[in-house]
């Protein structure tokens, strides 16, 4: 019985000691994973607090501000041709659709009127030129003693006169003769001193010459009868009917035999060098075309030539009217239409060149966000690394392990510890997906371009890509 209570006692220490032994391996156990888990967890944290973002540097590109409406064509220059005088249409040489140029004749009037009228004026105009020059050069010296052998006659026969009126007169008083021949005496007398003082007038002109006065009014009655002939020519000349604009004949209004009167149209001219381009744009853009309309550049696209080339053009007018209904104004293009392709009536889309920059400093679109009512771009900028805010060398050491760690994992290399900065810009354009940077950062930026949602400025970031 002793050596049984004996075993007992032996059994029951024998389990006491293994139960101890599984409860510290346990403890040990669990410690481990603990220390692990807080480990890992730590790793997890370290790396959680850097944003993974991709990078690019500015890039100069060519940029333009491109606004794009639709229009129709018209002709830019179309001239209705008139006729200048009256008259019967004597014929017309050109037909609907032909294509003319500047001088060519394109209609006749009958000129047998003025052409007569014409040479009259000619004749008119030399007898008061040839006028003129004897006044101007004065009387020649046998015409000055013709006129003196006409005013010794005329005197001869005033004196013959005289004394005829006195026998005459005696004889009446004596009632030789009767009244009527003293009369008719009486009347030779007057006739003959009449002729001796135009006699002697006309000798003292000849000899003192012609006055200012008389000159002048010589001179300009030749000046009128000139005018008066260059205005027959030029009716002569209107008799022929020429194209005042080379181009394509469009529509004519009279035939042969017709009469016309002054204004009356003959046939209308459109101009094939120049046509025009009228585009409709809404009212939000009038403001800037108005004032930048000079240096404006558009380019056209005919719906009829959907392969070729743009015709480009430039702004030559602007309506100074808005449209109520449609809240739009009218802008006018001239175009070369040179080789005659382009017709009143195409439809067109026209492309305005607002704006042009050769080197333009742009980003992608995406890389512009907005911090606090701010435009502007994260950039990213390296951070030194050392103890700060009381973080041990240990802690530094494990973020550095962590990333490297990382680094080996993505097998991404030179991978540093940086930080996001916010710069505020001022932008420009915006075309194919970039935009224009005006102001705020350079070409040697390195631009965050995705993963900048929301980052915070001074946020640390692990680039995983980059330009």
């Amino acid at each position: 019985m002793p050596e049984k209570k004996g075993t007992q006692i032996h059994m029951k220490r024998k389990g006491k000691t293994l139960t101890i032994v599984i409860a510290i391996t346990a403890a040990v156990i669990s410690l481990s994973v603990f220390a692990r888990l807080k480990n890992r967890s730590a790793k997890d944290t370290a790396v959680q607090t850097e944003i993974p973002v991709e990078i690019e540097k500015p890039q100069y590109r060519v940029m333009e501000k491109i606004l794009s409406f639709t229009g129709n064509l018209v002709s830019g220059n179309t001239v209705t041709v008139l006729s200048k005088i009256p008259g019967k249409i004597e014929k017309i040489y050109v037909t609907e659709g032909a294509k003319i140029y500047k001088g060519e004749l394109l209609a006749k009037i009958e000129d047998d009127s003025v052409i007569l009228q014409m040479k009259q004026a000619y004749s008119a105009w030399k007898a008061s030129e040839a006028q003129y020059n004897k006044i101007r050069k004065g009387a020649r010296k046998e015409e000055i003693e013709n006129t003196r052998a006409l005013v010794k006659q005329a005197k001869q026969d005033l004196v013959d006169a005289e004394e005829n009126l006195n026998r005459l007169k005696r004889l009446y008083k004596n009632g030789a003769i009767p009244k009527s021949q003293y009369e008719e005496s009486e009347s030779r007398y007057r006739n003959a001193k009449t002729s001796y003082q135009n006699a002697q007038r006309s000798l003292s002109l000849m000899e003192k010459g012609a006055s200012p006065e008389e000159l002048e009014m010589a001179r300009a009655n030749m000046d009128a009868m000139k005018a008066q002939y260059e205005l027959a020519c030029l009716q002569v000349d209107y008799t022929r009917i020429t194209a005042p604009i080379s181009g394509k004949v469009a529509k004519i209004f009279a035939d042969k035999g017709n009469m016309v009167a002054q204004t009356t149209p003959i046939l209308t001219i459109i101009s094939e060098s120049l046509i025009e381009a009228q585009i409709l744009i809404p009212e939000k853009y009038y403001g800037e075309i108005k004032e930048k309309k000079d240096s404006i550049i558009v380019n056209i696209y005919p719906s009829a030539y959907t392969s070729s080339k743009p015709y480009t053009g430039k702004i030559s007018a602007v309506d100074s009217v808005i449209d109520p209904a449609s809240r739009t104004f009218t802008v006018s293009v001239d175009i070369e239409n040179r080789d005659g392709s382009l017709l009143p009536g195409m439809f067109i889309e026209a492309d305005l060149v607002i704006e042009h920059y050769d080197n333009a400093l742009t980003v992608p679109i995406g890389a512009v966000v907005n911090s606090n009512g701010r435009e502007g771009v994260f950039i990213v900028k390296e951070s030194a690394v050392s103890p700060k805010n009381g973080e041990g060398k240990d802690k530094i050491n494990r973020k550095v392990q962590v990333k490297a760690e990382d680094a080996q994992k993505d097998k991404l290399k030179g991978l540093k510890l940086s930080t996001a900065q916010f710069i505020a810009v001022k932008t420009g354009i915006r075309e194919s997906g970039r935009v224009q940077i005006l102001k705020g950062i350079s070409a040697s930026d390195l631009v965050i371009i995705d993963g900048n949602s929301f980052l915070e400025n001074g946020q640390e970031v692990r680039i995983i890509s980059g330009k």
